[in-house]
């Protein structure tokens, strides 16, 4: 008899490695998409964490920020004295041009939500103004929130949200 060029065993084999090769790229490929997400992930965290450090932690430059134009403002801050932010500067903010404050963040390409809420988890209201700006994440998009807790104008306790995210 006659070797067959093609046989069945030769085609059940090259069927398994082609089976294996192709597992192995779509592996690779949600491996690749995964590291991706993970990299944008990490790139959030690092804009939105020190952001808020930089907004609870400084005056802001100029210390009068809130009593002036977008234009006039060098860097947001809310602190009024040590451990206690100021009420009038959260309400400023509030009031902020959405680009303004993106800008001053420095989140610029990159979507923003903040908001200050009491121990209830009711949204701050300081001289009929609710303290959020921004627009919240819609379902599915990459967001990453950062909170601290604050005095605010060292009457009340108020947990302080920004979140960082891009559809």
């Amino acid at each position: 008899m006659k070797a067959q060029i093609i046989s069945l065993d030769v085609m059940i084999a090259a069927l398994i490695v082609l089976i294996i090769i192709g597992g192995l790229g779509v592996l690779l490929y949600q491996y690749t998409i995964y590291e991706q997400q993970e990299t944008e992930l990490r790139d959030l965290g690092l804009r939105s964490q020190p952001a808020l450090n930089v907004l609870m932690s400084t005056k802001g430059n100029p210390e009068d920020w809130d009593t002036k134009s977008c234009a006039q403002i060098k860097a947001l801050g809310f602190m009024s004295e040590p451990g206690v932010i100021s009420g009038q500067k959260l309400k400023a903010f509030a009031s902020l041009d959405y680009n303004c404050s993106q800008s001053l963040l420095g989140i610029q390409g990159y979507n923003f939500y903040f908001d200050a809420r009491d121990a209830d988890g009711n949204l701050l209201n300081i001289s009929n103004i609710n303290i959020t700006t921004g627009y919240e994440p819609p379902a599915g998009s990459n967001a990453i929130f950062s909170e601290r807790k604050a005095w605010v104008d060292s009457s009340y306790l108020a947990k302080i949200t920004l979140g960082v995210w891009y559809e």
